[in-house]
């Protein structure tokens, strides 16, 4: 496969990984607000939908906003969610 075929389908992750990253301040202000318990089935919702619509998509934009946006928004909420929640756990008492 030539890199430049891979391009599309690297932007996507690319596209996850960057608003997973950046917004994840957003989300753990959610998560202050809300609780952690709800969050995982959001996450997990988010996360299956994202999938789900990411297979079926036939243009470009449709894998962006399908798997890059989706995705990373679902999988923000878990990780900084259960990040912080494993960090007060395992704190100095």
């Amino acid at each position: 496969m030539c890199w430049a075929r891979a391009w599309p389908a690297q932007a996507a992750i690319s596209l996850f990984v960057v608003l997973q990253t950046f917004l994840s301040p957003l989300q753990g202000f959610l998560i202050d607000r809300v609780g952690p318990r709800p969050l995982p089935s959001v996450d997990a919702s988010l996360m299956m939908a994202s999938w789900a619509l990411a297979v079926h998509a036939d243009s470009l934009g449709l894998l962006y906003a399908n798997y890059g946006v989706l995705g990373g928004l679902g999988s923000g909420i878990i990780y900084v969610g259960l990040v912080g929640l494993m960090v007060s756990w395992l704190s100095d008492q």
